[in-house]
């Protein structure tokens, strides 16, 4: 055997288990090849000669069809990657509510757009996850991935893991650009995440609502944090990038447990960034020429003078800042 053609057994609902011959010599499981066989249970003796799971195909009108190999076969619990494996395209095993439990072969370069979305069983049994590229909502909702994930990836897109519940610890590798937009949102058991590797920003809604998240460790060259990053992450510490010129709107809003001080280096920060962070310490820094409306509204234990950049005060920007003295110079309030 050779060559399974594109939905081959799309909707065959009575099949329960396949099982490859040992002389199989397919190089491909096919787009939408077992598509909503919704009763089958188990793949076995996958052949080491598959290196794509659902690659593109056009078919002789132009009609083209990419990945969904598995998808919506919700009863699927068992499959053994193969050991030679590339890429796993788009939707592959998309709503697999019972596939139980994956090793990521180190061949692996793609997991594509939404592989395993709401597959809500899936675990990782050693943690890693071994991918050049992970592509937008790959474990979106894999609310049963737990312990501690290692991202051995250079590129993640979108809300990759948006949703997983389960996540507790996070290593991202080293030369990642940047955690992309919700990355991580509403992964509510998420206490650690070591992004030492993470070069340039974090970005809008990457840790969204991840309530026991404590402490994120950055780069040196991180310089922007991006609007909502960490709002309501109520039990996140600190700190902050060595570098970091830039906190976006709401970034901490929140964050009642951070700690400062700030950086020197920020120069720009936005509309209530710091809101509700109760026990931020340290001044404000010098080289802020403005203070955005509820910037660090119940901040208490800031402490130090107004610097003398500051120019513009917008409404609520010092509400409850009592450990504040100043303005060392005429300040104009806007509301």
């Amino acid at each position: 055997l050779t060559t399974i053609s594109s939905g081959a057994f799309m909707h065959c609902t009575a099949i329960r288990s396949v099982t490859f011959d040992a002389n199989s010599r397919i190089a491909q499981i096919a787009p939408y090849l077992f598509y909503e066989c919704t009763n089958l249970q188990s793949v076995n003796n996958v052949p080491n000669t598959v290196t794509s799971i659902g690659p593109t195909f056009v078919d002789e009108v132009g009609n083209r069809y990419e990945g969904a190999s598995f998808y919506n076969c919700i009863n699927l619990e068992n499959i053994s990657l193969p050991k030679y494996l590339k890429t796993i395209h788009v939707g592959s095993f998309m709503n697999c509510k019972k596939l139980k439990s994956i090793y990521f072969p180190i061949s692996l370069s793609t997991i594509g757009v939404s592989a395993f979305e709401r597959c809500s069983q899936l675990v990782i049994p050693n943690g890693i996850i071994d991918s050049s590229y992970i592509e937008k909502r790959a474990f979106y909702r894999c609310s049963s991935l737990s312990g501690e994930i290692q991202i051995l990836s250079n590129q993640i897109d979108e809300e990759v893991f948006y949703g997983c519940t389960g996540i507790t610890q996070v290593f991202l590798h080293v030369g990642i650009e940047s955690i992309p937009k919700k990355a991580f949102y509403g992964c509510t058991s998420l206490i650690e995440v070591n992004a030492t590797g993470v070069q340039t920003s974090i970005d809008p809604q990457a840790f969204y609502g991840c309530s026991k998240l404590t402490r994120c460790s950055f780069s040196p060259t991180v310089n922007i944090i991006s609007q909502q990053a960490f709002y309501g992450c109520s039990n996140l510490i600190g700190g902050f990038p060595l570098s970091v010129t830039t906190i976006n709107q709401q970034a901490f809003y929140g964050c009642s447990k951070l700690v400062g001080p700030l950086p020197s280096t920020v120069t720009t920060i936005g509309i209530e960034a710091f809101h509700g962070c109760s026990s931020l310490t340290g001044e404000i820094p010098p080289s802020l020429t403005e203070l955005p409306k509820g910037v660090f509204y119940g901040c208490s234990k800031l402490t130090g003078e107004i610097p003398s950049s500051v120019t513009t005060i917008y409404a609520y920007a010092l509400y409850g800042c009592r450990g504040l003295t100043g303005p060392p110079v005429p300040i104009t309030s806007s509301f």
